[in-house]
């Protein structure tokens, strides 16, 4: 998201461009009513991919594949624009935008404007079949409670969804490029770009964090993931410059989620009414 935003800036791409400016070959029907803003709010209808992937596929599936077999889809879940649906595939379609319009590769369009800017010497995007050396690596529980080897699957080396290999120290840097506008101003393009969460939550969701802001409370950012082998989170309060963060490399380690919320409560950083679990269910 940070990688359109600086695109956009730079006046080499329109939030409002649509499908087919990028990606010619794509559907027309559905090319022509997607535009940028609808995959930066999970708010485009298109179709999951990892729901096409076949049972028996082993090898990790890439950006541009996931882009290929979604330009032959002739349906979508919705009209773009009108609903809210979490899907991995909106930032896979990215990824290549980024590619069409800086004419760079990803690895090396987000290396040149954001890591190196930022400081980030530690932090790696991974690619297929490349190692990272001295990473973590990822675990899963199984039945018994035992933590068992869970690094990759097919879906981990879509570079757009996910694929940032990062330490806390370089998490505090991007924090802090992000609190002070070093790079574009976050509080400005939400306003451009976001849309309304379904449900009484009150919340919105844009340019990869979900957030909250109202009359009394200030803006809060937030967001969790997972994958086969690990668990992160972080919610950022930038006007109080709070930053609550973790990492662990054990997946669905929900334990630590609820430690957030705890340490969130116990300091008074945010309306007591603001439930961070409930809205960042909405990825799942």
């Amino acid at each position: 998201a940070m990688c359109i935003m600086l695109l956009a800036k730079q006046g080499r791409l329109s939030y409002d461009d649509n499908l087919l400016h990028f990606f010619p070959n794509f559907e027309p029907t559905v090319g022509k009513k997607i535009k940028v803003r609808h995959l930066l709010t999970h708010s485009s209808g298109i179709r999951d991919y990892e729901s096409s992937l076949p049972d028996e596929r082993t090898a990790q599936i890439l950006d541009a594949e996931v882009v290929a077999m979604l330009s032959r889809e002739t349906r979508t879940y919705f009209e773009a624009g009108t609903k809210f649906r979490y899907s991995n595939s909106n930032f896979c379609v990215l990824e290549q935008i980024v590619e069409k319009a800086s004419g760079m590769s990803y690895v090396d369009f987000i290396t040149k404007h954001i890591f190196k800017p930022l400081g980030m010497s530690s932090t790696r995007i991974y690619e297929a079949g490349k190692s990272i050396p001295h990473r973590a690596m990822g675990y899963a529980k199984n039945k018994q409670g035992a933590l068992i080897a869970s690094d990759q699957s097919i879906t981990s080396a879509t570079k757009g969804d996910g694929c940032v290999y990062t330490s806390l120290e370089d998490y505090y840097k991007w924090y802090n490029g992000l609190i002070n506008n070093k790079l574009v101003s976050l509080e400005v393009a939400l306003k451009k770009v976001a849309i309304q969460l379904p449900g009484p939550s009150q919340g919105q969701y844009g340019l990869g964090w979900f957030f909250q802001k109202n009359e009394t409370e200030p803006l809060a950012l937030y967001h969790t993931g997972s994958t086969c082998g690990f668990s992160n989170g972080v919610l950022i309060v930038p006007s109080r410059k709070y930053l609550f963060l973790y990492f662990s490399n054990i997946a669905d380690n929900h334990g630590i989620e609820k430690e957030l919320i705890s340490l969130v409560k116990k300091h008074n950083v945010y309306d007591t009414s603001f439930d961070f679990l409930k809205m960042v269910n909405l990825t799942n």
